[in-house]
């Protein structure tokens, strides 16, 4: 079974071999003032953290996502959605992601303070704590996100060329 934390700060993905977490502060004007509803930026936050789950087809178990807001409820079909905002995350949650992971997808409530300790705990045990080594594994991503954008042009380049040759 694969466990997923989510608050409006971040989330921690972990089980089944997956095990990721991402620290996402709300963005935020030139006065400090966020910019974003909080349910808006916390629907974006979930959208990531399922992506995660997404990205990885091998999932046997169920997936379980806890959460302390009323997007449990609108995802549960308990309450409606708020605004059209969160009924256009609500719609790409459902018809995208979801039948993506190929599993059973549970959304439950738990505790904030359970949840921002559970995210905080996944987010120190996956950081490191040395500098130079944060200043590594950004470069390595960095090379591994250039790779794998030049091959993605490259096999787009050369299916161009074997339709345009008819082979």
């Amino acid at each position: 079974m694969i466990t997923v934390y989510v608050t409006k700060d971040g989330y921690y993905v972990a089980g089944e071999g997956i095990e990721a977490a991402l620290k996402c502060r709300p963005a935020t004007d030139e006065r400090g003032n966020p910019i974003f509803n909080e349910i808006h930026h916390t629907y974006k936050v979930l959208f990531l953290a399922l992506k995660t789950v997404a990205r990885n087809s091998g999932i046997q178990g169920d997936v379980m996502v806890y959460n302390n807001s009323r997007i449990v409820d609108e995802l549960n079909g308990h309450v409606p959605p708020m605004d059209d905002v969160c009924r256009k995350w609500q719609q790409t949650i459902r018809r995208e992601l979801v039948p993506s992971i190929r599993s059973l997808v549970f959304f439950r409530k738990k505790n904030a303070e359970f949840i921002s300790y559970k995210v905080k705990s996944g987010e120190a045990l996956l950081t490191p704590s040395d500098p130079a080594m944060m200043s590594e594994l950004a470069a390595r991503a960095d090379r591994i996100a250039t790779e794998h954008s030049r091959t993605f042009k490259q096999r787009a380049l050369a299916r161009f060329k074997r339709m345009w040759k008819n082979d």
